[in-house]
């Protein structure tokens, strides 16, 4: 009896071993040319802003406070909502630098995630979203609550909802300025300001903490997907959750082919797309986080440095007894970068008054006028699409868009000088 149990045993872990999951082609380094598919599906998204409304307002600690909401895609099935807090002392003729507030987790956000933002923060314009399928609480606002339309995306749609809620504040509050555009977030928060800060070539500065980097090549993460698909042991923590769900999962089921699973899990990893990360940028992260490994913002605080980029362009704060949002204190590090903003114009004020971009709206072209030195002039699109770069432009120039859609364009004249010296807004008409 004791032999027949042996070898029942025997056979039983060896057909376990054989039927052991290999997921190695799903986890391979990704090419450049499935890079340049997530950059391409990327620029496709449509983030335009469409039915901006105010849906409530206040005023608390001397800040006016909106609650705002627009439809995504055009789709009134689909409207998502969003906290508004303008500067104190709101004066629409002046310029006022933007600031989204990116929140943690999948259960919505309330109004503390802006009404902690005190000091130099009260002269920004904020804008904190709630995500698709989640509540934003006005809590003490007395507002009520309000639910944004559609499932969770996380780090994919959520992105161009938050994309889209950028360009509703540039197109409706009068001085927002797009040349001083700033993004925080943590955890999940943090993953998105990575991504749109990825996606939106407007926004010039970041802070992350504890956001995850990478959903392909992490180290370890194929080898525990594996065994929890095998054995359903071991747990996950929530960015090997959104590997498995998102990719994983429907793969093996034959749900996804390799490619789309791939694709699924490249779009979500900023680590391979560092080279379109704002500068400057902080990241802050817990050396004993056990939700969102370390190991995240130490590979791709590595590859920065490995490519030159280090202080005051990219820093790195790691916090030895840091967990996941205990033990770390980013406030001082995270106030001195995000409200550089503040005085970013001031030094390029004189130029940036000499420059005329007209008419505007437009149907087919528009005129520069006012450069001396040499410029470059880039034409961005909502979606964070360039599609023209004019380099060393000296003086006045004729831009000719009549072969794109309607719609809103972004115009970035640097110098040699400056970094975004002018950002104009452009409304071209059919």
């Amino acid at each position: 009896m004791r032999v027949l149990f042996s070898l029942t045993t025997f056979l039983f872990f060896s057909l376990h071993l054989l039927a052991q999951t290999d997921l190695s082609d799903l986890f391979a380094t990704p090419t450049q040319a499935e890079i340049d598919a997530v950059i391409t599906d990327w620029e496709s998204r449509d983030v335009d802003v469409y039915n901006w409304q105010v849906e409530a307002s206040t005023t608390f600690g001397g800040l006016d406070i909106d609650v705002v909401s627009h439809d995504v895609e055009n789709d009134p099935n689909q409207t998502h909502y969003a906290f508004l807090r303008y500067p104190e002392n709101y004066d629409p003729t002046q310029n006022y630098p933007v600031l989204i507030v990116n929140h943690g987790g999948t259960g919505g956000t309330g109004y503390g995630i802006i009404g902690g933002l005190q000091g130099c923060f009260r002269d920004f314009v904020v804008a904190a979203p709630s995500f698709r399928g989640e509540e934003l609480r006005t809590d003490v606002l007395n507002l009520g609550t309000f639910t944004s339309d559609g499932t969770v995306s996380e780090f994919d749609r959520d992105i161009d909802d938050v994309l889209a809620l950028l360009n509703g504040v540039l197109a409706n509050v009068t001085g927002a300025d797009p040349s001083r555009i700033c993004v925080f977030g943590g955890s999940r928060g943090g993953g998105v300001s990575y991504l749109m800060s990825a996606r939106d070539p407007r926004i010039n500065r970041a802070v992350v903490y504890f956001g995850a980097t990478d959903h392909i090549t992490h180290p370890g993460y194929q080898e525990h997907i594996e065994n929890f698909i095998d054995t359903g042991m071991g747990g996950l923590n929530p960015p090997q959750a959104t590997v498995y769900n998102e990719a994983a999962q429907p793969y093996v089921n034959g749900l996804i082919t390799l490619a789309e699973a791939r694709h699924q899990l490249l779009m979500r990893s900023v680590y391979y797309f560092d080279d379109r990360l704002p500068l400057p940028l902080q990241v802050h992260h817990g050396a004993v986080d056990f939700v969102v490994e370390v190991e995240h913002s130490q590979r791709l605080a590595a590859k920065m440095n490995t490519n030159g980029i280090i202080a005051p362009d990219f820093e790195y704060f790691e916090y030895p007894t840091g967990n996941h949002g205990s033990g770390i204190d980013p406030n001082d590090e995270r106030q001195d970068l995000i409200c550089e903003a503040l005085t970013l114009t001031a030094s390029v004020e004189v130029d940036a008054n000499c420059i005329t971009l007209l008419p505007n709206p437009f149907t087919n072209f528009f005129v520069i006028n006012g450069l001396t030195g040499d410029y470059t002039i880039q034409i961005i699109d909502a979606s964070g699409m360039i599609y023209e770069t004019l380099t060393g432009v000296n003086n006045q120039i004729e831009i000719d868009l009549t072969t794109l859609p309607a719609g809103m364009y972004f115009v970035h004249i640097n110098n040699d000088n400056h970094s975004n010296l002018y950002v104009h807004t452009m409304l071209k008409m059919n």
